[in-house]
């Protein structure tokens, strides 16, 4: 696959003229640069990562930042935006699409947290596709501002991703998942085993719950959801099984909300609940501040267990 010709810029970082299979290339995650994708460091801003992609050994590269696949569809070299597109009434959206090892399997969904399909969500779609899932993370924000990528890093960005939270319309998100869940129900990579999960992260751990009993997913995990106290009264309209991760000091949900959480959960079998001692909101973001290792272990090998009992 080659790479179609480029201006110069000085400074910037070009890649080379061929895409070798096996090769690392840099690609920048600030997506501020659609024109000149090879970004020279400055991000025009502050907080965001260079994300260091390797070309599969079908020479496809994952992973670019023109403006017309700038959340991962695979790019086919001349920048023309590929699947995966999700289209709906109200408009079509992208996401990041990640393969199993063997090409096929249970689908999931991965919902974002608030900073978008960032290098956080990608990493964790590939976390996911690497144990056996067909991992999609939809823009959930796609009507507010497409192609978000925010860190956890400076107050600025926290400021952003706040304000995109609040201004998100979580009904039109939860019918955007289900169109994700159709998307991949109707995927070929899923098509042997058709059923597929949600799981979701922060805001999307939030939406993750809510799935569960307003889609057709077969199986949700939540991990540190916000506000799940509020939501209780939608546990008898549950369908699918349900797991849920909470952090013991997470900031934005205090004892009395877990409580009430662990709670409601004891009223049905589908639905098993953790508390996490010691860590905080977030402790499942490899690379982010709170950052745990053993209880984002600890999480995903209860994760997988439950996702390979009700996907498999």
């Amino acid at each position: 696959m080659s790479e179609p010709s480029m201006p110069v810029i000085a400074g910037r970082k070009s890649l080379p003229s061929e895409v070798k299979a096996g090769q690392t290339y840099a690609w920048c995650s600030c997506g501020r640069s659609a024109s000149q994708p090879f970004c020279d460091g400055s991000h025009m801003g502050t907080g965001f990562e260079p994300v260091i992609y390797t070309a599969a050994a079908d020479g496809i590269v994952k992973f670019c930042t023109c403006k017309h696949s700038a959340l991962g569809a695979v790019c086919d070299g001349a920048h023309k935006r590929l699947p995966p597109e999700v289209v709906t009434p109200d408009g079509t959206f992208g996401g990041y699409l990640a393969l199993p090892p063997g090409g096929k399997g249970p689908g999931l969904v991965i919902a974002q947290e608030i900073f978008g399909v960032n290098a956080a969500m990608r990493a964790a779609c590939d976390l996911w596709a690497s144990l056996g899932f067909v991992t999609f993370c939809p823009d959930l924000f796609w009507r507010l501002e497409p192609g978000v990528q925010l860190t956890d890093q400076t107050q600025a960005e926290w400021d952003r991703a706040l304000a995109l939270m609040n201004a998100f319309d979580q009904e039109k998100g939860l019918a955007d998942l289900q169109a994700a869940v159709t998307f991949l129900r109707g995927h070929p990579a899923c098509a042997a085993s058709g059923k597929i999960g949600v799981l979701g992260y922060c805001l999307g751990g939030r939406m993750a719950f809510r799935m569960a009993a307003s889609s057709d997913a077969d199986a949700a995990v939540s991990y540190y959801g916000v506000g799940l106290e509020s939501l209780l009264d939608e546990i008898p309209r549950q369908r699918a099984p349900l797991l849920i991760h909470i952090a013991q000091n997470d900031h934005f949900v205090p004892p009395a909300a877990q409580q009430a959480i662990l709670d409601a959960a004891t009223a049905r079998s589908d639905i098993s609940a953790y508390v996490y001692e010691g860590v905080d909101h977030a402790f499942a973001r490899v690379g982010g501040v709170p950052y745990n290792a053993p209880a984002a272990q600890l999480a995903q090998q209860r994760s997988q267990e439950f996702l390979n009992r009700f996907l498999g």
